[in-house]
């Protein structure tokens, strides 16, 4: 079934609510079925439900409570880049991460250079994701806030999207063109370290995943940059860390993983992702065992539907919020 064709056929052929459907669809993959023939749907799925993590933390904000994860090897929880002045975890090894776009949101790539200057350590990598359009205002922000910092720019990388995934881009008003890549933006702390050998400039995205994030990535990219920007058992950092992809690419390569966001829907649905896979300290533990890289049984990304109603309790709180300032 292609992609955004799942919903309109549960619509046409399913009676029940996607939250059901899905739930079946939990228990069809059940490897043992005969355990759960005499129970009704609720009791077949608290039946196979994973334990929950003894590391939760269930924190109250502006926005009411939401989830944060502490586990051995794994940090992700509510905090804004420009507020961390040290980790949790430890120094950094790399800062991989895909910050929002825009000329409202230059400030933050100023920011983000600050926070690699002050978590990484020497020649740590930062690389980071970045649009198109304002590419140029973008690296200035980066430059202007580096030149007080360790950090330097080191090189672009490019991301190619494909088919699918090419998205429309705007030169001027009513002049669009249809792109298919989106850059990485590399940095480092002092002198660089070698070049990951073999490792070329341009980077491959099978497919797009919106399925934890409104604005996700497709996890692959994340993965090799991982890969080739750190070593097993050393720090990986997000902090703008949305649905959870760099902390996913992190726990299934046997990094630690430290992450944050200022919205805490998007450290909700990060901290479940991530919970789902080993540490770094598992991951060394599991790896005779064939368990590294798969998740927890149970396991399922939020639907579609779901992930829009987060979104849109979100926007409207945001909206009621900037109302109440100009009422001010």
């Amino acid at each position: 079934m292609k992609h955004g064709e799942w919903l309109p056929w549960l619509d046409a052929n399913f009676k029940g609510s996607a939250r059901t459907a899905q739930g079946y669809m939990r228990l069809a993959r059940y490897p043992d079925p005969q355990a759960l023939a005499d129970l009704g749907l609720e009791a077949a799925l608290r039946k196979i439900a994973r334990p929950a993590p003894q590391c939760w933390h269930v924190g109250v904000g502006d926005d009411g409570p939401h989830r944060t994860l502490s586990a051995d090897g794994v940090e992700i929880y509510v905090a804004n880049v420009g507020d961390v002045a040290t980790l949790r975890l430890g120094e950094a090894a790399a800062v991989i991460t895909d910050p929002p776009y825009g000329r409202q949101a230059l400030p933050l790539w100023g920011e983000l250079v600050r926070f690699c200057d002050r978590v990484l350590g020497e020649h740590g990598w930062m690389l980071a994701m970045s649009g198109q359009r304002w590419l140029p205002e973008t690296l200035a922000a980066l430059e202007r806030a580096a030149a007080g910092t360790s950090m330097r720019y080191c090189w672009t990388l490019a991301v190619h999207t494909p088919g699918g995934q090419t998205a429309q881009g705007w030169i001027a008003h009513r002049n669009a063109l249809n792109t298919e890549w989106k850059p990485v933006l590399v940095y480092a702390k002092g002198e660089p370290a070698c070049w990951p050998e073999g490792f070329r400039d341009v980077l491959f995205s099978p497919g797009r995943d919106k399925s934890h994030h409104r604005w996700g990535q497709a996890l692959a990219p994340f993965e090799t940059l991982v890969e080739c920007f750190s070593e097993a058992g050393e720090l990986v950092v997000d902090p703008f860390v949305g649905g959870g992809t760099t902390a996913e690419a992190a726990c299934t390569r046997g990094r630690a993983f430290e992450g944050f966001d200022i919205d805490p829907v998007s450290v909700t649905t990060a901290a479940e992702r991530a919970s789902s896979y080993p540490t770094s300290i598992a991951f060394k533990r599991g790896l005779e065992a064939g368990a590294v890289g798969k998740p927890t049984p149970g396991y399922q990304p939020p639907s579609p539907r779901l992930r829009e109603r987060r979104f849109q309790e979100r926007e409207a709180q945001n909206q009621t919020g900037s109302t109440q300032a100009l009422q001010r």
